[in-house]
């Protein structure tokens, strides 16, 4: 238990550092919204990899999809690969990167103003970033609270406003560079963690072929191409999880601050 207790005073501890390391790096509102349009490569991916593979990734897709649809649901994560990233960065981020500096803008809501030259897309934008970030954002907190919950037996609602309190530290305190910060010490954290947990499950599992004779048992079709939803519901759940990321409300920042 002691131990525990450290490592969350630990994390408190790293978050307000971070929220003052980022404030005494932001004098001017491109400095909030665009972290000044330095931050760099590596540390934009390791932004765009935390915000695109957390806990949703790590906690409701490996639990959920991955038990679904058993081995077949890693053609999501070549879709991801391939689409949710690839393409992302190789099509769209040098021309909204351009577009962004031509236009002046910070926000995607901007962007389609200018872009369109339509006030009302910006009010349509910013509106659909509101109701749907909600969801996506409970999602992610409450992913948290629940890996907080049976980790260190805090229980559900502290772990839920201690969460939430200490990302708005950090979030007003400095604004994008301190996302970028904690984002890379997050990022440092999830590649260490994934190492351990592939490890472990391996050791475990006595083997990736044991692992997988072990799902044959269960269900044939958890170690076949097209796992048992079937096509239609993989293909959808590839499309859906992998084109998701041409339309984040944040691409203007991530590409304005690594090019």
């Amino acid at each position: 238990m002691t131990a525990k207790i450290l490592v969350l005073v630990a994390y408190a501890v790293m978050i307000i550092w971070v929220g003052i390391a980022g404030m005494r790096k932001t004098r001017s509102f491109s400095d909030y919204f665009l972290g000044g349009g330095n931050v760099g490569a590596w540390m934009t991916a390791f932004t765009y990899g935390t915000a695109y593979f957390s806990a949703v990734m790590f906690i409701g897709f490996a639990g959920k999809v991955g038990w679904g649809f058993g081995l077949s649901g890693l053609w999501v994560a070549l879709g991801n690969t391939l689409v949710g990233v690839l393409v992302v960065w190789w099509l769209l981020a040098p021309r909204i990167k351009q577009m962004s500096v031509d236009y002046g803008v910070h926000t995607m809501g901007e962007f389609f103003e200018k872009r369109y030259k339509s006030p009302f897309l910006k009010l349509f934008t910013s509106i659909c970033i509101f109701v749907f970030f909600i969801p996506y954002t409970a999602a992610v907190f409450m992913g948290l609270s629940y890996l907080f919950r049976s980790t260190f037996g805090i229980d559900y609602t502290v772990a839920l406003v201690l969460m939430g309190g200490f990302t708005a530290i950090y979030l007003v305190l400095g604004g994008y560079k301190s996302i970028t910060i904690i984002d890379t010490i997050f990022g440092v954290i999830m590649l260490v963690g994934v190492g351990v947990l592939l490890w472990s499950i391996l050791q475990e599992g006595h083997g990736l072929a044991a692992i997988a004779d072990g799902m044959e048992a269960v269900d044939p079709k958890l170690v076949a191409p097209i796992g048992p939803p079937g096509w239609w519901p993989l293909l959808s759940l590839v499309f859906l999880t992998s084109v998701a990321p041409m339309a984040m409300p944040q691409l203007v920042q991530k590409f304005y601050s690594m090019f």
